[in-house]
């Protein structure tokens, strides 16, 4: 079992997860006037079946021109809004590679599509949804910016996630929200092996609860400063920092418990000790914090409903935390009642080597990267 575990741990390190943070660079817009909604969309070739005839991953000039009645019925297919009276076609749809000379001459991996919904009430609720996504990481994500005179926010859609409303309530971006900070932590390969330094140091529920406390004390305030009152960090600084942490707090575990070996202490977790690991934990986490808050700040929401975005996002951070606790106590219950002491502090060490090997990886690739 401390095997498997070691094995999942130095999985982390695989190529492709070190920028844990990058937003998708799928965009498109929403325009909502007294004539109607207007849609611009980028549209993934991915999406497109049997478009790409040399399966290159680029629609070419030539490709488009064959088979622009297949894609545009397959994007009139793939995109609808809703509202109150039900769903809504895409009237004038319009279908064209991006506006720059080498994908006019060449392809581009993907295509714009333009065109209209028509609907009784602009005003009303309204919802979009599409399935128009591709395979790569990046073309699963949408980010559709909508403009209603002076109302602006980001809707952010993904495979898992393909409908959104336009202005929801805020009770409506809340619960989003919530979601959206679960999941990030749970995609955040960064921010769980950082969590898993800080669990496998153990010490009993008391300790687990305050090292968790610490660690959203010190990403909620950044968190909080970050998206209240625009602070912000460049992420080529943040996303190294980050890495960092993790090095860290996995040297210092192995230091305290060489410190205390070496005095001879049956436990290393005294009360000074706990109140400098806290102290550690709460400035790593400081650091964490701007790097949750970018991933927040990418979502682009308007000043509306700040507040309950942000509280929602923070609570669906901790509630991942909390699953991710409890199942870090399962894996060490099970070590030791399987293997005793031993196997537990076995488990540790491991943790703390892949740790370390993890953590300067991406710190070296992100640096480099």
């Amino acid at each position: 079992m401390v095997l498997s575990w070691w094995v999942w741990l130095v999985g982390l390190a695989l190529p492709g997860v070190a920028q844990a943070h990058l937003a998708s660079a799928q965009r498109g817009t929403l325009s909502i006037n007294a004539r109607g909604i207007w849609l611009l969309v980028p549209v993934p070739v991915q999406a497109l079946d049997g478009a790409d005839e040399d399966g290159d991953g680029i629609l070419s000039p030539a490709e488009l021109g064959r088979h622009r009645s297949q894609i545009a019925a397959r994007v009139q297919a793939g995109v609808w809004l809703r509202d109150t009276s039900g769903e809504r076609p895409l009237q004038g749809l319009q279908i064209k590679l991006p506006a720059n000379p080498v994908s006019q001459r060449q392809g581009a991996d993907h295509v714009i599509a333009t065109g209209r919904f028509v609907v009784d009430d602009p005003n009303g609720r309204l919802f979009y949804r599409t399935d128009l996504f591709g395979t790569d990481e990046e073309a699963r994500t949408l980010h559709i910016s909508v403009q209603q005179g002076e109302r602006q926010r980001t809707l952010t859609l993904s495979v898992e996630h393909p409908e959104g409303e336009l202005f929801p309530g805020p009770l409506a971006v809340f619960v989003e929200h919530v979601v959206l900070g679960a999941e990030h932590i749970w995609v955040g390969l960064d921010h769980i092996l950082f969590l898993m330094v800080v669990l496998a140091a153990g010490g009993g529920l008391r300790r687990v609860l305050l090292t968790l406390t610490a660690f959203t004390v010190g990403h909620g305030i950044t968190l909080a400063a970050s998206v209240l009152w625009e602070l912000q960090a460049r992420p080529e600084i943040v996303e190294p920092a980050i890495a960092a942490t993790i090095v860290v707090m996995a040297v210092f575990d192995v230091w305290r418990r060489r410190r205390a070996e070496q005095k001879g202490e049956k436990s290393v977790h005294s009360g000074r000790r706990l109140a400098g690991q806290l102290l550690l934990v709460t400035g790593c986490a400081l650091i964490h914090g701007l790097g949750l808050a970018a991933a927040l700040q990418a979502l682009g929401d308007d000043g509306e409903h700040l507040v309950a975005g942000l509280a929602g996002f923070n609570l669906g951070i901790e509630l991942a935390q909390v699953g991710l606790a409890a199942a870090a106590g399962a894996l060490v219950l099970g070590v030791k009642r399987a293997t005793g002491v031993r196997g537990v502090r076995a488990l540790q060490t491991a943790t703390a080597v892949v740790a370390v090997v993890v953590g300067s990886y991406w710190f070296v690739e992100r640096i480099w990267g």
